[in-house]
């Protein structure tokens, strides 16, 4: 959990909040699709503190499938059963379909929250996925379920999963990455109880990086608390990076992958996961990223020998072309490195490369060493070491893979 406060309220929270509650109340089972590592424990959490008054008196009950040992249904009802013992909501143990007809004449209504239901997905928790939909199934509307997830449920590689359990995937919603409004109101929030002073420009350049991730946000107030500036490039930062890359199907970090480098045709999975992405602001409408710190980490995962590659007059970086990120001079003189792998390409060669028209008139030495410079300037941004285009002494350059 991200350590978010009560208090800060959002529009966003207060419009989903009415959503939840309202499907609560006529018995459909909810399926909310947060962002990886969101406020998404806070958020349920302050919806179970508010508990608005509805037709039923609801009893909110935590389960997770990873800490209880389900192999068949009774293991749950009799979990479900120790818990309402333990809230006062009946106070001996008896049989379930006793305790559920007493839910029924007090229009008591039980809901089950599995605030980590990405687990459902594990082969192990087969037989808690079974228990739990026959459970819902046989006591709705006076038992119904909140299950939360990080991860797309709704893509093609889960569809074998949550086949035979209908009854899960009643109301899916989707609990987006925040907006600018929401954002700028936390900041400010989060600096006024951390006593940071910060001004305007610095809130909209917080948005423009981090886009609506208050994980990156929080941290990058903490920086400034400590030292007066922030960067992306702090061990903390990069464990968020990574740890959010990670979390993506490969469907997701290839489509994000082809959005940075300028392809834009899909496959019907990858299709998918554009609609999934843009569901959870990740991406705009339009299909650009809107969380620019994840550009380079993104860029930098696609392999893990970080490869050049040099195909149909392109450079590739793992198969993903790259030559976006370069000037048109830069990108001439990569190629021209990258087709020769091991080999020294002259100056000459690397001129006529660089300058195809008046090669003459435009060469230097001079031109062509500050060009390579800001190449291998780049490189780093791909990890790949500057040094994998090495300076041949009165001959040339040559690139090499380290």
């Amino acid at each position: 959990m991200q350590g978010l406060a009560p208090s800060v309220v959002t529009d966003q929270y207060k419009k989903a909040s009415d959503t939840w509650s309202s499907m609560l109340e006529i018995g459909d089972n909810l399926s909310i699709l947060f962002f990886p590592f969101s406020d998404r424990v806070r958020r349920v959490e302050q919806f179970i503190g508010e508990h608005k008054k509805t037709t039923y008196h609801r009893v909110f009950i935590q389960i997770d499938p990873q800490l209880l040992n389900v192999e068949e249904k009774t293991d749950l009802t009799d979990a479900i059963i120790n818990e309402l013992i333990k809230k006062n909501v009946i106070h001996k143990k008896d049989t379930f379909e006793s305790v559920m007809k007493h839910m029924a004449e007090k229009k008591i209504q039980i809901v089950l929250v599995l605030l980590t239901a990405d687990s459902l997905l594990l082969p192990s928790n087969k037989f808690f996925l079974s228990a739990l939909h026959e459970t819902l199934y046989e006591n709705n509307p006076f038992i119904v379920s909140m299950c939360c997830f990080e991860t797309d449920i709704t893509h093609p590689q889960y569809t074998a999963v949550f086949r035979p359990y209908p009854q899960l995937l009643h109301s899916i919603f989707y609990y987006p990455l925040y907006g600018k409004k929401d954002t700028e109101h936390f900041i400010r929030y989060v600096a006024d109880k951390w006593t940071v002073e910060i001004n305007q420009k610095q809130i909209e350049q917080l948005y423009t990086t981090c886009g609506g991730v208050w994980w990156f946000i929080k941290d990058a107030i903490r920086q400034l608390r400590l030292q007066k500036n922030w960067t992306e490039e702090t061990d903390g930062m990069m464990y968020r990076k990574t740890m959010i890359i990670q979390s993506l199907l490969p469907s997701e970090r290839s489509v994000l992958l082809k959005i940075l480098t300028g392809r834009k045709s899909f496959s019907p999975e990858e299709q998918h996961s554009v609609n999934h992405l843009m569901k959870l602001r990740l991406i705009s409408d339009d299909a650009h990223l809107l969380v620019p710190i994840l550009r380079k980490p993104l860029l930098a995962s696609v392999g893990s020998d970080h490869a050049l590659t040099y195909e149909n007059n392109m450079v590739y970086l793992n198969q993903v072309p790259i030559g976006k990120f370069f000037s048109r001079k830069e990108i001439r003189a990569l190629k021209a490195l990258v087709a020769n792998p091991g080999v020294i390409v002259s100056r000459e060669q690397l001129a006529t490369a660089i300058w195809p028209l008046d090669t003459d008139a435009q060469y230097s030495d001079w031109a062509i060493d500050q060009i390579i410079a800001r190449v291998r300037k780049r490189l780093p941004e791909f990890e790949i070491p500057p040094l994998s285009i090495k300076s041949i002494r009165g001959k040339g350059y040559m690139y090499i893979q380290l």
